[in-house]
């Protein structure tokens, strides 16, 4: 018999992306947050707990609690994430996003502007970020933003929703 072992270089980073994985699975499965929640957390903690200096471990921590609604611990987690790796898309995009939830515009434009910055062919900032703009008096720039979202990303449902979503707060009903 041959025994091989695998070793894992970051173990930190193995337990953020379960975590990550884990948090987004109910956008494409027919999983309930609820049932990967805990999981999801527990490979967080673990994964910052083994690393305090990994941005992704702070990430996927800051996600899950966006995913409990405990927005002030998601705050601390995602901005602890930035200030480790300022060119994390994923937790500007995390945190604009906790921003827009929490009905806080004028902090999440910024921040899902910067995401887009970061990636600009990742979808779902430029989506929320068109989203956040109609919500707050910006519409036509918001369904452009919205729009160009739809461009990158045409067969998301989420992208797709979130630009309905736009036109209705950019009061563009005609567009349907």
């Amino acid at each position: 018999w041959i025994h091989i072992v695998f070793s894992v270089p970051d173990p930190a980073r193995a337990y953020a992306t379960l975590a990550s994985v884990l948090l987004v699975e109910p956008s494409c499965a027919n999983v309930r947050m609820g049932d990967v929640l805990p999981r999801a957390r527990a490979a967080a903690e673990r994964a910052v707990a083994l690393s305090q200096d990994s941005p992704e471990a702070h990430l996927a921590l800051g996600h899950a609690h966006v995913e409990a609604f405990e927005w002030s611990d998601a705050e601390t987690e995602l901005r602890r994430a930035l200030a480790l790796n300022p060119n994390l898309a994923e937790a500007s995009y995390r945190l604009g996003f906790m921003y827009l939830t929490t009905a806080r515009l004028s902090e999440a434009i910024p921040a899902l502007e910067r995401s887009k910055a970061i990636d600009p062919l990742y979808a779902i900032p430029a989506a929320y970020l068109g989203w956040g703009l109609a919500l707050s008096v910006h519409g036509p720039e918001g369904v452009t933003v919205s729009r160009r979202a739809v461009v990158l990303d045409c067969v998301s449902a989420a992208v797709l929703n979130i630009f309905a979503s736009t036109l209705l707060a950019a009061v563009r009903v005609d567009e349907f």
